[in-house]
């Protein structure tokens, strides 16, 4: 009988803690979506509601420390000539140590996949490109910010694939 208590007193604190991560989970899955969507209407002075302050950005070029460097890499990078749709695919994200009582952490990993297709306007007008993207996200911390649960990402790399 002991046994028996101790193993639902186990799966019951298992639940809890995969309930409470899921939470946490939806709201790093939001900001990616968030950062797709950022990107596709080029609203780059939005990327603080998905960028941590001082967040460390790697577009592919080396990286780049702060929020404001970000941005101006990712207003150079993306042209104005073209519309872009981003479709997110697989993410898998991973909770990091130290964990509370409640087995929440304010620190996460995650690797996703977003194809980008843009369409030229103007002089591209009937040209399109696609880029298959892998985000390395090596730090993604809870902070103190509105929406998302606070989750932002602190290092992000663009990797194409």
């Amino acid at each position: 009988m002991r046994l028996q208590i101790l193993t639902l007193l186990c799966s019951l604190f298992v639940f809890v803690l995969a309930s409470t991560n899921l939470e946490d989970k939806s709201h790093i899955e939001d900001i990616t979506s968030a950062y797709n969507l950022i990107i596709d209407k080029k609203e780059f002075s939005k990327l603080g509601k998905v960028l941590s302050p001082n967040v460390t950005y790697d577009a592919g070029r080396g990286p780049v420390q702060g929020l404001p460097a970000a941005i101006a890499v990712l207003s150079k990078i993306i042209p104005n000539t073209t519309t872009s749709y981003a479709s997110k695919g697989t993410q898998l994200i991973k909770f990091r140590p130290p964990f509370d009582k409640d087995g929440r952490s304010n620190f996460a990993e995650s690797i996703s996949y977003t194809t980008f297709t843009f369409f030229g306007s103007g002089n591209l007008t009937g040209e399109f490109f696609i880029i298959f993207a892998r985000f390395v996200d090596k730090e993604i911390v809870r902070t103190n910010e509105r929406g998302f649960g606070g989750w932002r990402f602190q290092n992000r790399k663009f990797e194409s694939v």
